[in-house]
């Protein structure tokens, strides 16, 4: 679903979950008693704090004023579990203060800090998923949370339309979505002529499972599934192309067999894949080494919590092309109350814990910085958003 509307989420996912590159560790650090969240979250060169754990609980990107406790444990993104310390805080410089306060003041106080979640809560959507899920009702759920109101919803797939409902009732009633309207479509998307039958050229997102719903594909090896995939992303391509609006659309493919990762990767078929059971693999891997990563996946795909989105660097910078350091990134990221812990680039990829935190560099409009940032749930019930 994230991967759906910011294709790069994608292969944010794919480093954190990864074992090769930053991975997520919890340290007392003693000095740190009694400092807020926003002090903490400058202190460690080498690593970038994602939050409290204390006791049993994790406080994810914490308020500012969050002061930490005896015994809390602070959770932090870093390469190794030796590579990173607590420091001296990143004290930001005058004239960044100054560009900050600036902002500010013509954004009238807070109301454009959460512009960008406002526009994403208020834009209406037209997604398109092509296959089937015994779980279609939980991810159709997360859609109706993430999405504008009066945003369509299309499920095209060959289980016939009555099987499907009985698969989203709660509490024997049919569910009641707040922002979508789900649109069942019978139809197989591998097939010619099924998807111009759509209004494909309106979709923002077209997002093909592994599962048809074909009564035989439980007999299918991944690579079968795989093959049926990219057939259905390539008629998805081809119907898009028609309609003039390949450019316009974010088409993403759940892989299931590593093997067909490389050729869709080398092929350059689809906007991000998700190879499901290979994150699956990752996830248990991380949990049987430390239970604390449980507790804090729990939290990162929990929809009233927090999410990794991505920000465009004219958006959230005061100014582009100007000498700043990540860290000065960091700054203007908890005045939003958001946590940026990386960035990504077209030249560079995606960057997670950059190194050199406190040396300038040149942002561009190229740029984009990925951020921990309350979900638009979480902005609802605040009521800082509108619905």
């Amino acid at each position: 679903l994230q991967a759906s509307r910011q294709p790069i989420v994608a292969g944010v996912w794919e480093l954190i979950l990864g074992f090769d590159g930053a991975e997520f560790y919890c340290k007392e650090w003693p000095e740190l008693t009694d400092k807020p969240w926003k002090d903490v979250f400058l202190s460690f060169p080498n690593a970038v704090p994602f939050g409290i754990k204390r006791g049993e609980d994790i406080l994810l990107n914490p308020s500012d004023s969050t002061l930490v406790e005896a015994d809390d444990e602070i959770l932090v993104l870093a390469e190794d579990d030796d590579t990173y310390e607590a420091g001296e805080k990143y004290v930001p410089s005058k004239a960044v203060t100054f560009m900050l306060g600036r902002v500010n003041a013509l954004s009238s106080g807070s109301d454009l800090k959460r512009a960008e979640s406002v526009r994403r809560v208020s834009r209406k959507e037209q997604i398109l998923f092509c296959g089937w899920r015994s779980d279609l009702f939980e991810l159709a759920k997360g859609v109706d949370m993430a999405c504008g109101r009066g945003s369509l919803f299309y499920i095209l797939c060959e289980v016939p339309v009555e099987d499907r409902k009985l698969f989203f009732l709660e509490d024997g009633e049919p569910y009641d979505f707040h922002n979508i309207e789900v649109i069942h479509v019978v139809g197989d998307a591998a097939q010619d002529g099924v998807l111009e039958s759509l209004p494909i050229a309106s979709c923002t997102s077209v997002v093909v499972g592994s599962l048809t719903g074909d009564p035989d594909e439980k007999t299918w090896s991944p690579g079968d599934r795989d093959s049926r995939t990219i057939v259905s992303i390539l008629r998805v391509r081809e119907a898009l192309l028609k309609a003039d609006a390949l450019f316009k659309c974010i088409i993403v493919g759940e892989i299931l067999d590593t093997r067909s990762r490389f050729l869709v990767e080398k092929a350059e078929i689809t906007d991000a894949f998700v190879a499901s059971h290979e994150l699956i693999s990752r996830s248990l891997a991380m949990v049987s080494e430390d239970v604390t990563v449980n507790k804090l996946l729990e939290r990162l795909f929990d929809p009233s919590g927090n999410e990794v989105s991505v920000r465009k660097a004219s958006r959230f910078l005061p100014s582009l092309n100007e000498q700043l350091s990540f860290y000065d990134v960091m700054f203007f990221g908890r005045d939003r109350g958001e946590l940026v812990f990386g960035y990504y680039s077209p030249t560079e990829g995606i960057i997670l814990n950059p190194e050199n935190k406190d040396k300038p560099k040149t942002w561009t409009s190229r740029h984009l910085f990925i951020v921990l940032t309350q979900t638009t749930l979480a902005l609802q019930k605040a009521g800082e958003v509108r619905g």
